[in-house]
This record gives structure tokens, sequence and C-alpha cells, in this order.
């Protein structure tokens, strides 16, 4: 079992909701990302990193402008979160900090990210991108009649999902359905002598192929639901192999794919769960994002997408780009200044987040850019 589908209740979500938030932050804004590990002693390296990151913070938020007692100031909380050593034992992964005037935020993260201190004007948000847009995201619905459960997972992490209206088993949904006969009957007059009032029959061993068809609606229903009508992630089902068909029947699981974890998975842990779902998901997350790298290499040079660095600031602040494409570990564009591009991606993302634009995380992009605009027109 990995440590990460053991401990995900510590990792903090981050979602596009997320950073546009961290858009807002007014400046400056110092961004740490700190590599960090759940057991000591690789938690204990992770203060000192932070420490190292630290000590020049306060000379560039001077030379941006501020004063020394503003730069410390801002930097206090950062310097407290250091110093606290019960801090490093509760983490996952990564760490990112957004220092700013408006407060301290901190998320803890599934995966894993490089150092980095970043002082501007905005966030630094481009190693969260990646997480955010949910680009290797997918949902794991692990079925019987005695148990359903709903994960939402990544190759990296398997986390639990609220199950919302989807029955828990099929003795779920036959209570469910008593009690609304009750409701829907309760109020209208009572049978004479010699009537009938309804009788429910709990399904014992046997299932009818009506009462299955009925639960497996209403399983598919209740996942669509909890897992979103729009822009729903890769479905990967983990059951007896006939729920398939089953499942696909109800035309409510659009994103349903066509291989399953075969096997009753009642007893199977979370983690194993992620282990035999992450090749049948990472098949389709993969074209995804080939689809996305194909249709930036068809539009650019077509004046309907751009990767020149200053194009794509001007084009996000101008509220163009429907789509805002980012690999963080590209080279970058040849000849070009690799400082001055890398100030003006930040000041791209938040602008796209700001003008409601799509980010994803694309590797590959056109002339090893770190990012193509797709634009609105």
């Amino acid at each position: 079992m990995t440590d990460t589908a053991q401990f995900q209740d510590i990792v903090d979500h981050v979602t596009p909701d997320t950073l546009r938030a961290l858009a807002e932050l007014p400046a400056p804004v110092v961004s740490f990302y700190v590599p960090t590990a759940r057991h000591r002693p690789e938690s204990e390296r992770a203060a000192l990193e932070l420490r190292a990151l630290l000590e020049p913070a306060a000379d560039e938020l001077v030379a941006a402008g501020g004063s020394a007692e503003q730069a410390q100031e801002l930097l206090a909380p950062v310097r407290a979160l250091q110093e606290d050593p019960l801090i490093w034992d509760e983490q996952a992964e990564g760490l990112a900090i957004f220092a700013s005037p408006a407060g301290l935020r901190t998320f803890r993260l599934a995966r894993s990210v490089g150092p980095a201190r970043v002082t501007g004007s905005v966030a630094h948000l481009i190693p969260l991108v990646p997480i955010a847009a949910g680009d290797d995201r997918f949902v794991v619905l692990a079925l019987s009649q005695k148990q359903v459960r709903l994960f939402d997972a990544t190759p990296h992490s398997i986390t639990p999902m609220p199950l919302g209206d989807t029955p828990a088993d099929i003795d779920d949904m036959d209570r469910r359905n008593v009690r609304q006969s009750q409701l829907q009957h309760q109020h209208q007059p009572r049978p004479g002598a010699g009537g009938q009032t309804a009788g429910h029959h709990g399904h014992g061993a046997d299932v009818s192929s009506v009462q299955l068809e009925k639960f497996v609606r209403e399983v598919a229903a209740g996942a669509r639901e909890a897992i979103g009508r729009h822009a729903a992630p890769p479905l990967v089902l983990a059951a007896v192999e006939e729920y398939l068909p089953r499942l696909t029947e109800t035309g409510l699981l659009p994103t349903l794919l066509d291989d399953v974890v075969a096997g009753n998975p009642d007893a199977t842990a979370p983690a194993e769960l992620l282990e035999r779902s992450r090749a049948i998901a990472v098949a389709r997350l993969d074209a995804a994002t080939a689809e996305r790298r194909e249709r930036a290499e068809e539009l650019v040079g077509t004046g309907r997408a751009t990767v020149d660095p200053g194009s794509v600031l001007t084009a996000a602040q101008e509220g163009r780009v429907g789509e805002l494409l980012i690999d963080p570990d590209a080279e970058g564009i040849a000849g070009h200044d690799a400082a001055a591009d890398a100030t003006s991606l930040d000041e791209a993302v938040v602008a796209a987040l700001l003008t409601g634009a799509e980010l994803h995380h694309v590797t590959g992009l056109p002339d090893s850019a770190r990012s193509a605009a797709l634009l609105r027109y």
C-alpha cells in the first residue's frame, strides 16, 4: 500500500477556484515551493530547505521597492511556520506557500515539487497548474450489490468521494424506495376491511433482473451527480464485468472507460484499486493531452494560437485566451530571455484565470515553448 493512498486526508485540494483566489492576492507576493515528506528524517529536511529559501526573500522585497520593515512583516508568518516542528510532522509530498499583504496561504500537495522562491507582483502559480487543471484526474467506481464506493484519483493518489445520492448498496436502494412509497401514500385514505397495504420484500440471495437494472441505473445517476455533469473526468469501473454494459446502456456516464478492473472489489483496498486502475486511466489521460498538443500545433501560425510569451501575455490581459496550455518543465523558446519569459508567464497565468480561461498541463508544445494560448478570437 502506498503512503499517498494511506494519508490523503492531510492533502489540501487545489482547484481552478483555488488558483483564481490566489490570482487576486495583492502585491507583492512571495511564492515558496518546498519538497516535503511524510516521515522523519526526510520531513525535517524540508524545514531546512524553507529556511534557505527564506534568507534572500527580504532583500528581494526591498529591491522591489518595499521597506525592510514591510519585508519583515510580510515574511514573519513564513518564518514562524519554518520554525514550528509540528508543521513538518504533518506534510505530504510538497508544500506551496504564498506570503502577501493579505496574509499567508499554504497548501500541502500530493505530488513533489522542486524547491523554488519567486518574488513578484503576482503569485507564482505554474507548479500548481498540473494539479488544479485536473488533467491527470480520474474517478474509480467500485461497484457490487453489497457495496458502492467512489474515489477521486490521480496516477499518484486516491481519496474517497462522498456518494451523494448514489445508493451505498442494493439494500440501501430498496430502503429508499420504501420510504418514498410511504411518503407518497401517507396522506391517502386507508383501505377498508379486507384492503391490502403495500409490502416490501428484501432481495435476500436472489436479485431479479428488474431490480438489478434499477440498482445500476440509480448508481449511474448518483455517480453522475457526484462526479459532475460537465467536464467529467475519465471513469474507471472496478466490478465484475457484467456491470460495464449495464452501466453503458444507461447513457448517464459518458466518460466511462471500456476497460474494467475485473472482479468483486469489496475487499480491495484503495491503494490496490489505484494500482490496478492506473494504466487504464493513464491511457485515456495521455490521449486527451495529445489531442490538445495536436490542436496547438495545428493552430499556431494561423492567428488562432500563439506561443510567443509577449503575445500570450497580451492576449491573456485582453481576455482573448480560451485555453492556456502550460509545460512548466519546457526549455522555453530559443533566443528568448528566460527570466523575462518566466515573469510574463506568471502574469499571463493570473490574467488568464481572471478572464475565465481554461488552464491545462500539456508537454511537448511547439518550439519547446512553456505556454501556448489558444485564442477565442
